[in-house]
């Protein structure tokens, strides 16, 4: 009952936010909904009446003193607890959670812009909560539908597609070379998980008696988490594809001028564009196969609690991932000095 009370309570904000968005500031314009654009999946009217909406929401917490870094680390607690629900099948209660934790990548920065209290700082922690708060959805779902592969396939797929859309960014970004925005961005994507799991009790609970009853139950979460994957698996192949054509034109990465020198020996992290692809996507894979074996373990073997498994397994991936990228730090290059494969090992390298 309570899922289902989550669902309608979701639509039908939802639909008063839109109806009243159209009434009274249909025409009315935001920068920031502006310069993040809109796409074919979630248009700019949606993310306006969104974005509108918050607004006094905002304005109250700045009043009540509420710092960003407050605003962002709840939208992190809301986005933990909402994965918690959906590993234990209440998708209603997921949702909601899911949703009100969404509202806080907005939220945040309007009680930043307001009280100029906005920091790098704040902007590094608002992103690092966004992918949490995914993860952990999906990592619930997961959880939920472990008993089944083939239901199980779907959210470690859109795993994949999300961490390979951003990873494209960040690439695209660290080359300097534009790409044309994902299909399936983190609006995108948090938009239509949410959706998917607050129409799953709906549906359900209207065929409960009928033929469907049992593939009713799953459906709707399934059709959104089956969009999210291909979409932003195949644009993150799109982008990746488009990067390397950019970058193509460049000198091979191993070759060195150093005003007619012997051309030093490549350093083995100054490696090509698709080299750094495979080789973070293996480091990926493997945290991943790590985390949901911990998972598996202490749920299926050891008859333990999904919850203290799905937490054992995070951080046993996080671990892995954290003690692989170490290690793959660079040593100095002929060419460029001390450098480094990841951002981080760079930072580390020049202390």
């Amino acid at each position: 009952m309570v899922d289902l009370a989550s669902s309608l309570v979701l639509v039908f904000v939802a639909l008063g936010v839109g109806a009243a968005f159209a009434a009274f500031a249909w025409g009315e314009r935001f920068a920031r909904v502006e310069r993040d654009g809109g796409s074919a999946l979630l248009g700019q009217r949606v993310m306006s009446a969104g974005y509108w909406a918050l607004r006094p929401v905002g304005a109250f917490l700045a009043a009540l003193g509420v710092t960003p870094n407050a605003v962002t680390l709840a939208g992190l607690a809301l986005g933990l607890a909402a994965g918690v629900a959906m590993a234990t099948g209440h998708f209603g209660l997921g949702a909601l959670l899911a949703a009100v934790a969404a509202l806080s990548d907005g939220l945040d920065g309007m009680v930043a812009r307001i009280t100029h209290k906005g920091t790098w700082g704040g902007k590094l922690l608002d992103a690092a909560s966004d992918r949490y708060q995914e993860f952990f959805f999906l990592l619930g779902l997961a959880v939920a539908w472990r008993h089944s592969l083939a239901l199980l396939a779907l959210p470690l797929a859109a795993v994949v597609g999300s961490m390979m859309t951003s990873y494209v960014s960040a690439l695209s970004n660290a080359q300097n070379v534009p790409v044309a925005r994902g299909a399936m961005r983190r609006p995108e994507r948090a938009a239509y998980l949410t959706v998917g799991a607050a129409l799953t009790p709906i549906a359900a609970s209207l065929a409960e008696d009928g033929p469907l009853a049992s593939v009713m139950r799953f459906a709707p979460m399934a059709v959104a988490t089956l969009i999210v994957a291909a979409v932003a698996n195949v644009s993150a192949a799109r982008r990746l594809a488009e990067l390397m054509r950019a970058v193509d034109h460049r000198d091979p990465p191993e070759q060195v001028d150093e005003g007619g020198a012997d051309e030093a020996k490549p350093d083995a992290h100054e490696t090509s564009l698709p080299g750094m692809v495979v080789r973070h996507q293996a480091v990926a894979a493997l945290s991943t196969a790590l985390d949901f074996a911990t998972m598996i373990t202490v749920v299926e073997a050891l008859r333990g609690d999904p919850v203290t498994g799905t937490a054992l397994g995070a951080m046993t991936g996080a671990a892995s991932n954290f003690v692989i990228a170490q290690r793959g730090c660079s040593t100095p290059s002929p060419r460029r000095g001390r450098r480094c494969a990841t951002r981080r090992c760079r930072r580390r390298a020049s202390g």
